[in-house]
Parts: C-alpha cells; sequence; structure tokens
C-alpha cells in the first residue's frame, strides 16, 4: 500500500483511508468538531464547483449526510460480516440551478436526501428520522 494511504499499524490513521472524521459516531452528528471545516476546505482543494463529498469505510445504519449536507455517509454494512443492513443507493440528478439529492431504498422506495440528516446525539429534541 502506498505510504500516504497510510494503514492502522504505521500511524496512517489520518490517511484518506482511515480518517472517520466525516462519519463518525455512526448515524449521528460527527464527534469532531472540526468536521465541517475540514469537508469544506476539502471541497475548496478539488475545485470544479464540488458541493459534497460522499464517503465510505465507517458503516451507519443507513445512507445518511452530515455537515450541512457536504457530507454524504453510505456505507451501511450490508455485509453479514458487518451488519447485514438492506442495501441503499445515494442518487445525485444534476439539475440546471440545484442538484436533487435521493436515496433509494432496498424496496425501491425513493427518498429525498434531505430527510436523511443525521441527528445529534446530545440534543433530546434532534433525532434521525424513518
Amino acid at each position: 500500500m502506498p505510504e500516504f494511504l497510510g494503514g492502522g499499524s504505521n500511524g496512517g490513521e489520518s490517511s484518506p483511508v482511515w480518517m472517520r472524521d466525516l462519519s463518525s459516531p455512526p448515524d449521528a452528528v460527527p464527534k469532531n468538531m472540526t468536521a465541517t471545516s475540514i469537508a469544506e476546505a476539502s471541497l475548496k482543494e478539488i475545485g470544479n464547483g464540488a458541493s459534497r463529498i460522499v464517503v465510505g469505510h465507517t458503516p451507519q445504519r443507513r445512507i445518511n449526510q452530515s455537515c450541512d449536507g457536504k457530507v454524504w455517509r453510505i456505507d451501511v454494512g450490508m455485509s453479514a460480516g458487518v451488519s447485514d443492513n438492506m442495501p441503499e443507493v445515494l442518487e445525485i440528478v444534476h439539475g440546471e440551478r440545484e442538484d436533487e439529492v435521493f436515496v433509494i431504498q432496498a424496496d425501491g422506495e425513493r427518498v429525498e436526501g434531505a430527510s436523511r440528516m443525521c441527528h445529534d446525539p446530545e440534543d433530546k429534541e434532534d433525532s434521525i428520522k424513518g
């Protein structure tokens, strides 16, 4: 594995493969207080009008978004060896003015991405929907 990709044993926990600042804890607002700043800096570096980052490698109960919709966490842990969750698909439809984001569930239902905002476990009035 190239050194810059890192790995748990060689101190590369903050590499692109191992960094979980945007997706941990699962299904909740990121624990890292600077996660939104990290996402914004990454999008600026990517350029070309990029407006969201899609990440995996940290299983979630279902596809969800964090960091004001800048980060989409799509690893649903559907393997029986992980969480055995139902598969889901993130669909991004590029429009003339705005993109539309949907999640297609295993039963074929297509739900608006806005309904998949992750929750803050410290806020008793804020909970993940559905």
